[in-house]
């Protein structure tokens, strides 16, 4: 099987919230709307260290 992939920055949190509390609801929307469109999630990592930014990387069989 064959695959494309694909590299998006998750979406920051909608409000202020403690550290080491996560605001799910904008991300599951986000991801969401990806796996909607066939997009299976594969992995999460931090954009750079000591950032917030989280890039998603997915994948979907290539048509």
């Amino acid at each position: 099987m064959k695959w494309e992939y694909k590299c998006a920055v998750l979406p920051a949190p909608t409000k202020t919230i403690p550290r080491g509390v996560d605001d799910p609801t904008n991300v599951d929307e986000f991801l969401n709307e990806f796996g909607a469109d066939g997009w299976e999630l594969v992995c999460v990592e931090f954009f750079s260290p000591g950032t917030h930014t989280q890039l998603a990387y997915m994948k979907r069989p290539l048509e």
